[in-house]
């Protein structure tokens, strides 16, 4: 027969027909049960000396102030000839300037948009904070 083989057919157990759990069987025993070992560790402090959450707080922190600051180098100086004096040293600067609006705009937007993320950022920093202590605290 083609296929066939000389395993043993695996046994089919059919569920019980009216399932009871005892208040004791849906407990978890303490030996067994992995959050004992996160409500005894604190909040502050990791299972590695220096990791602790003021240190990713602090990283993140350091990571949007640098993309902060370095949105500022999309930005560009125009570059007014030295011969233009009175009015129409002003009217080239509003021309130079009109001429910048998009990368301004941008540069704004861009960095609004960042602002609001590391504010999410704190705000998930908080609550998981908020709901490790109320679960394990």
């Amino acid at each position: 027969m083609v296929g066939s083989s000389n395993l043993p057919r695996p046994t089919i157990i059919p569920p019980p027909s009216e399932t009871t759990f005892s208040k004791k069987s849906l407990e978890r025993s303490p030996k067994t049960d992995y959050t004992l070992a996160w409500s005894k560790m604190s909040l502050d402090q990791s299972s590695i000396p220096g990791l602790g959450k003021e240190r990713l707080e602090a990283l993140t922190d350091g990571i949007f102030a640098t993309l902060m600051t370095v949105l500022v180098l999309s930005l560009s100086v125009p570059v007014i000839a030295s011969d233009i004096i009175g009015p129409q040293l002003s009217s080239e600067v509003v021309k130079d300037i009109e001429a910048l609006w998009p990368n301004i705009l941008g540069y704004v937007l861009s960095f609004l948009l960042l602002a609001v993320l590391w504010i999410v950022t704190i705000t998930c920093f908080i609550m998981l904070q908020e709901s490790i202590g109320h679960f394990y605290g």
